[in-house]
């Protein structure tokens, strides 16, 4: 409260001196009526003043508000890429026949510097349509209490539950196969991370293409 006043003060001097100057001049040149009451121009003076000064210091503020935001995602951003980043990979299917299995190879690489300790994580197919909606089709473990060394990765072929029609289906892009991950790890520091992730498959390239990711320290 101290430094608003202070910082009010500092701004309503210099506001109120210039308003009262220019209604001195309009009084003198258009307003006549006003040249006789000197009191009154004071009075608006220095409301006028004290408006323009509190929105001075307001905007000074939400200056320095963004200032500091900035500085803080800077920071995070500095002492996440300094702890291990987890983030999901996938290779092309070999075949996207309906007569063969849809093997799935993905792995989960540490993009930090740092190793990644006690990493779950678990796996989901599920399929999208617009005649059925979203349907969970396969639920997989992944690792447990694994560790990941910097630039080394979790390498694991999945194997999506699914029958002739739906890979047809998927197969024509009427329905969407949707792979999701969600994985827990530690920095060795002890620091928790979460990161969740979704990937649609891509018929032209054989693969998942990530659709959204986010890490988020816990």
């Amino acid at each position: 409260m101290k430094n608003w006043f202070k910082a009010l003060f500092s701004e309503m001097l210099p506001s109120a001196w210039w308003i009262l100057s220019a209604l001195s001049t309009l009084s003198t040149f258009f307003l006549k009526g006003w040249s006789g009451k000197p009191r009154l121009v004071s009075v608006i003076s220095t409301i006028l003043g004290f408006t323009w000064a509190n929105f001075r210091v307001f905007q000074k503020q939400q200056a320095e508000i963004v200032r500091l935001c900035a500085a803080k995602q800077s920071a995070d951003a500095a002492i996440s890429l300094q702890g291990p980043l987890i983030g999901l990979e996938s290779r092309p299917i070999a075949s996207l026949s309906t007569r063969s299995l849809w093997t799935t190879p993905v792995a989960l690489r540490n993009y930090g510097k740092l190793p990644a300790t006690h990493l779950n994580a678990t796996f989901e197919f599920r399929t999208e349509s617009s005649r059925e909606g979203v349907y969970p089709a396969q639920f997989i473990n992944g690792p447990e209490s694994a560790e990941i060394s910097p630039g080394s990765a979790y390498e694991k072929d999945l194997l999506p539950a699914l029958n002739t029609i739906q890979q047809r289906a998927i197969a024509s892009q009427s329905t969407k196969l949707i792979l999701a991950t969600k994985v827990a790890y530690r920095a060795p520091d002890g620091r928790q991370f979460d990161y969740t992730a979704e990937a649609t498959l891509d018929i032209a390239s054989s693969r998942f293409v990530l659709i959204k990711s986010e890490t988020r320290a816990i």
